[in-house]
C-alpha cells in the first residue's frame, strides 16, 4: 500500500483510515505513509458536528473518536465547531502527500458534492 501511495495512487483516508496510514497504532506497525503514530486514548477527543474550511470550501462533517494522531506532517485545514454554549472551537487537521488526503472528520459526500468533485478531479 505504501509503495502504491508513494507512486501516486489516489487515496482518501477518514478517521481510522488516517490512523492506518501512519507508522503505527499503539506501537503496532501500520502502513507508514504519514510520519507519526496514532494512539487510542480511552476517551472522546472530538465529538459532534463541525465544519472544515479547505480551499475556499466549507465542508460539513462530524467527528467521534477516542484516539489521536501524533504527526510531524503539516496539517492542511481548519475544523471548527460551535458548542452548546456558543463557544467556538477551532483545531487543525488533515494531511496530504502525493495524491493522498487523510483526516479525522467524517464527511457525508452527498451534502458536500464540491469536495467529492475535488477529490475525483484534482487528487
Amino acid at each position: 500500500i505504501k509503495d502504491a501511495l508513494q507512486k501516486g495512487l489516489k487515496c482518501y483516508g477518514e478517521c481510522g483510515g488516517l490512523m492506518y496510514l501512519t507508522e503505527a497504532i499503539d506501537n503496532i506497525p501500520m502502513v507508514g505513509f504519514f510520519k507519526g503514530e496514532s494512539e487510542m486514548t480511552g476517551r472522546l477527543n472530538r465529538f459532534g458536528y463541525a465544519q472544515i474550511n479547505f480551499e475556499d470550501m466549507n465542508i460539513n462533517c462530524h467527528e467521534f473518536h477516542k484516539s489521536k494522531v501524533n504527526s510531524v506532517e503539516k496539517t492542511l485545514y481548519y475544523v471548527q465547531k460551535v458548542g452548546y454554549n456558543g463557544e467556538k472551537k477551532i483545531w487543525t487537521c488533515g494531511f496530504s502527500k502525493n495524491n493522498t488526503l487523510a483526516g479525522y472528520p467524517h464527511i457525508h459526500f452527498l451534502g458536500n458534492i464540491d469536495f467529492l468533485k475535488y477529490l475525483l478531479e484534482k487528487r
